[in-house]
């Protein structure tokens, strides 16, 4: 089977992963910093890591830079990662796991409804 794209615009998911680990860690501190500023900083960790989890175990035949995003966004808000929550999200910890996900640079239009239904 051929792919669409040339191997130069090929989707890496590991780098992609590891660059959303080294953008929440810039955000958020790590769990032994004393950048885990609060409960908040420290759930938005465990969301994330929990969504890039499920993202690792995913073929990566289908996804592109947007889509991983859009998916990474939809589990990390969502409690369904299969991580405990510890708390709820409040706007701040939303904010910045939209800023982590890429999501904060698209209209607010596009990314709500879309999101929820490629993470489902």
């Amino acid at each position: 089977m051929t792919s669409t794209h040339s191997s130069s615009q090929k989707f890496n998911k590991l780098e992609w992963i590891q660059q959303e680990i080294k953008e929440t860690r810039k955000e958020c501190g790590t769990a032994n910093s004393g950048e885990a500023r609060d409960k908040q900083y420290a759930e938005v960790r465990r969301r994330v890591v929990g969504a890039l989890g499920l993202i690792a175990t995913r073929s990566g035949e289908d996804l592109t830079p947007d889509t991983a995003g859009r998916l990474l966004y939809g589990l990390a808000i969502s409690s369904r990662t299969g991580q405990p929550t510890q708390g709820e999200l409040t706007e701040e910890g939303i904010r910045i796991i939209r800023k982590i996900s890429g999501m904060a640079q698209q209209p607010a239009k596009e990314n709500n409804a879309g999101t929820m239904g490629i993470a489902a």
